[in-house]
């Protein structure tokens, strides 16, 4: 005989998936929703550790970034600490939690709105015969996350996704859906900032050694400066798969804070 879950376990499981299935006005729903935080935790257990990873690094950079705003306001002027506002790293591990988690997120939310139908239909006097609609994958957040490929591969075309150079399916963009329109605008013109920069100091480079300025020095020089603008592009595009990470949670922190 299986074990029903407690949906007040107070596990990272339990605090974020059990509100949303929280019903103790009959036996029969709060069965069902036991039943339903269950398979949550068969499904997620896996990715439990690495998901509480992602969420306490995520807390603690848009902590840094409120901090150093209120900075810039007082002083007027900008103040920036490289070296505490370098946003969380979020390897493939971590983006497949988060994916997997949000994605069960968006599942159970639609249930909770059918147990809550079948909640009225009880105090009305009505039968429980109020079905539960069929989760559909395809939501806009969970499609965009695959177009970037947020949960499978090393997302090699991200560079090209946030400077608006690559478009999803009928030609939409996907980080359209997953970001903030004030954020996307700012950090896709930081990305193609950089790329520009980037470019033109390799065409600089080029024209000076057709013109027989070159030799030991100047290629040292050049490796070391290709290092800092790579650093710097990477730096963007971490900042931006931070931002997406920072809104699945808001989301789903939002929704369960209700």
């Amino acid at each position: 005989m299986n074990k029903e879950i407690d949906i007040n376990s107070n596990t990272t499981i339990g605090n974020l998936f059990g509100e949303l299935l929280k019903n103790s006005q009959t036996k029969e729903i709060q069965s069902q929703s036991s039943r339903s935080l269950k398979e949550v935790q068969e499904s997620l257990g896996k990715h439990n550790s690495s998901f509480e990873e992602v969420q306490k690094s995520i807390e603690e950079w848009n902590k840094k970034r409120k901090e150093t705003l209120k900075d810039n306001q007082k002083t007027k002027r900008q103040v920036k600490n490289e070296e505490e506002m370098v946003p969380p790293s979020i390897d493939l591990e971590k983006r497949k939690a988060l994916f997997c988690f949000y994605k069960k997120f968006e599942e159970l939310s639609g249930k909770k709105e059918g147990y809550s139908k079948k909640l009225k239909s009880v105090e009305e006097g009505n039968n429980l015969e109020v079905k539960i609609q069929d989760f559909s994958e395809n939501s806009e957040i969970l499609e965009s996350l695959r177009e970037i490929g947020w949960d499978n591969g090393d997302m090699n075309d991200f560079g090209k996704y946030l400077r608006g150079e690559k478009k999803g399916k009928n030609n939409k963009d996907p980080l359209e859906i997953l970001l903030d329109s004030e954020y996307l605008q700012k950090i896709r013109n930081e990305a193609i900032t950089w790329k520009d920069k980037t470019s033109q100091f390799i065409r600089g480079r080029y024209l000076e050694s057709r013109t027989g300025w070159s030799g030991l020095r100047n290629n040292r020089h050049l490796s070391s400066s290709l290092n800092v603008f790579g650093g710097k592009v990477k730096s963007i595009e971490s900042e931006a798969l931070s931002l997406i990470a920072s809104k699945l949670l808001e989301k789903m922190l939002r929704k369960v804070e209700k």
